[in-house]
Formats: C-alpha cells, sequence, structure tokens
C-alpha cells in the first residue's frame, strides 16, 4: 500500500501531540493526511462578565478586573488518499489510516500547533467529523474530510520545537 504525497510548494505541517510524554505528530508523516485548511482565530470572545443594573445608578456596576474567554472551535479539513493492487485494498487502507489518526486524537486532551499560522494551543480536544468527499476508482481511493477542535484554553500560546509542543510567551 502507499500513501500519495502531492507536491506542495512551502507545505508546512499540522501537529498533534496526544499527551504530554508523547511526541508531536505531523499528520503527514504520521497518518497520510495532508492539511487543506486551517482557519485559525486570533482572539477569543470574552464572558459574560458579573454585573448588577442597579435602578439607583447609571450604567452598569460590572466586576470584570480579570475577563475569562469562551472556547474556541477551529475546523481543520485534511486530504488523505491512499493507492493500492486494487479499489478494495485502496480503501482499507484509507479505513486503516483513518482509524489510526482517530484513535489517537479521540482520547482525551492535546496541545496542536499548525506550522503555516504558528498558531498552536493546548487543552484541546476532539469534537466532531465531517466527510466533505469520499471517492474511490481502479486503484486508490480519496477523503477529504474536516475535523473541529475544541480549544479550552484559548490564551496560552504553543509551539513546536524539537518534536515537542511548548507554551511561549
Amino acid at each position: 500500500m502507499a500513501i500519495y504525497r502531492p507536491t506542495i510548494i512551502d507545505y508546512r505541517p499540522f501537529y498533534i501531540q496526544p499527551d504530554a510524554e508523547s511526541l508531536a505528530l505531523d499528520t503527514l508523516e504520521e497518518w497520510g493526511l495532508v492539511t487543506k485548511t486551517n482557519p485559525f482565530y486570533s482572539l477569543p470572545d470574552a464572558k459574560e462578565t458579573y454585573s448588577n443594573d442597579w435602578y439607583d445608578e447609571d450604567g452598569l456596576d460590572e466586576y470584570n478586573e480579570q475577563l475569562h474567554y469562551k472556547h474556541v472551535d477551529i475546523e481543520v479539513s485534511f486530504y488523505l488518499k491512499t493507492i493500492g493492487a486494487n479499489r478494495d485494498l485502496a480503501i482499507q487502507e484509507l479505513n486503516a489510516r483513518l482509524e489510526a489518526f482517530f484513535s489517537r486524537i479521540r482520547k482525551g486532551e492535546m496541545k496542536i500547533y499548525d506550522a503555516y499560522t504558528q498558531i498552536g494551543r493546548q487543552k484541546v480536544r476532539y469534537k466532531s467529523f465531517r466527510k466533505e468527499e469520499f471517492k474511490a476508482r481502479d486503484n486508490w481511493a480519496r477523503i477529504i474530510f474536516s475535523v473541529t477542535f475544541q480549544v479550552n484554553d484559548p490564551l496560552t500560546k504553543i509551539i513546536y520545537r524539537d518534536y515537542s509542543l511548548e507554551t511561549y510567551g
């Protein structure tokens, strides 16, 4: 079985570090998943602050010495193509790669880092899967799908350094 790796000039990997003890895994090298789109955010939305609207005072009496922030959902689109001796073997390989990927991301909290946008976050969990397209022909199978990750710590910055995702700043 083979993984089709398209030639993409200046391709920047997407990394997932499933737990503190493991290495950061490049989705292309580990599972053959090419990151197709990676719409990362810049600033999270603030949570509502505690406040009172006193009838005998103007405006709101807000307690906002320290703001807290809502979680952020990030949708990342992936492309995977496998080549086999025939269509059925290519589909089996594609399913095996998808299962290996999902077995790593569905276990709980992880860190992620996108080398293209240079944005990484911690306390991330798998939220959902959406199939965009699936095709299988003579000796190949291809799927395009999106994974939504929920970022529960939208402020802590993560960088990639020596096969590890680390906090900085």
